[in-house]
């Protein structure tokens, strides 16, 4: 999936490892730019997709606090339901500090998800084709 143009650079690794997992897309994202949450909004064809995002922001599987993956329900028909996956830097009041904090903590997700992706074992154990 090619990324549009006036994409936030911060945002770039996120949405190119979520876009890696088959039948995730992801539709928009915004890094905060230090005053708000960082975000990627994202569709999923396959549900049990959702388990490799699921599983990066797992605190038990990562180092990564306080991040969210929530569905959203737009109320249109052709496209009704997206999924948000965003963090909370802001709500733990790390506003300044935070923007380097949720950049590093987006850039370890898109870590997670793409050693997840390359882990042959894993793919096949939790059925992402």
């Amino acid at each position: 999936m090619t990324l549009p143009s006036d994409i936030d650079p911060e945002c770039i690794p996120l949405c190119n490892a979520i876009n890696r997992v088959p039948g995730l897309s992801t539709i928009e994202s915004c890094c905060g730019h230090a005053k708000d949450e960082f975000d990627i909004w994202f569709k999923a064809t396959k549900l049990n997709s959702l388990y490799v995002v699921a599983r990066c922001i797992d605190i038990r599987y990562t180092t990564v606090k306080g991040w969210v993956c929530e569905v959203v329900d737009r109320d249109h028909c052709d496209d009704p339901v997206r999924f948000w996956l965003h963090s909370s830097c802001i709500s733990r009041g790390l506003v300044g500090v935070g923007k380097v904090l949720i950049y590093q903590e987006a850039n370890t997700i898109a870590k997670d998800i793409n050693a997840f992706m390359d882990n042959k074992k894993f793919v096949k154990m939790f059925g992402i084709k």
